[in-house]
């Protein structure tokens, strides 16, 4: 077995820890679920990404001119420096396209989860459950952002995220369904 049985424990140890917050603000039942939006690569990244491709390059083209204004005697040793340096900026360049992307993807897309009940709801981001009642929280909407204030009095953004997603989340989640579930929330909090 590859991990199956270990995902499948982790989400019944989320669903239970949901399940014990909405009980102790007394939410209600359970009406629907919506699930995080797995991370992508950010915008700012992407950029970063550009500029350190276009200096890879760069360090390719320098190291190959010295190595023919150099001469024979010491292309050489200029080879040995293209390389090192290359080796380099390639692995610096795998892990910025590999590394943080994988770990932001795996945070958000296997523990955000929107769960409206009758009474209230609750967010799943990053391993912490926030449960905000309707009765007692504000709501304030700005574009796709819900912005609400959980039982503890802490802020948190709701997103409306497309299926293919653009952002992690630490204080906020981004959920797919807005059209559904914005509305609802809004109805409830003023109703």
């Amino acid at each position: 077995m590859t991990g199956c049985p270990s995902r499948a424990r982790d989400e019944e140890l989320l669903l239970a820890k949901i399940s014990a917050a909405a009980g102790r603000q007394r939410l209600g039942k359970r009406r629907v679920t919506y699930p995080g939006v797995p991370a992508g690569p950010r915008p700012d990244a992407a950029n970063g990404l550009a500029l350190l491709k276009a200096w890879c390059a760069g360090v390719v083209v320098v190291c190959a001119v010295a190595a023919v204004v150099c001469g024979m005697k010491r292309a050489v040793l200029a080879a040995i420096a293209a390389a090192v340096v290359g080796v380099v900026s390639l692995g610096v360049l795998a892990f910025a396209q590999v590394g943080p992307r994988k770990r932001a993807a795996r945070s958000t897309s296997r523990h955000a989860r929107l769960d409206l009940y009758e009474h209230g709801l609750t967010v799943a981001v990053e391993g912490r459950i926030h449960a905000v009642r309707y009765d007692t929280t504000t709501i304030v909407r700005n574009g796709v952002d819900y912005t609400l204030t959980d039982v503890n009095g802490a802020r948190i953004v709701l997103r409306g995220g497309s299926e293919r997603g653009t952002a992690a989340v630490s204080s906020h989640g981004e959920f797919r369904a807005a059209d559904e579930w914005g509305p609802e929330i809004q109805r409830a909090v003023r109703g």
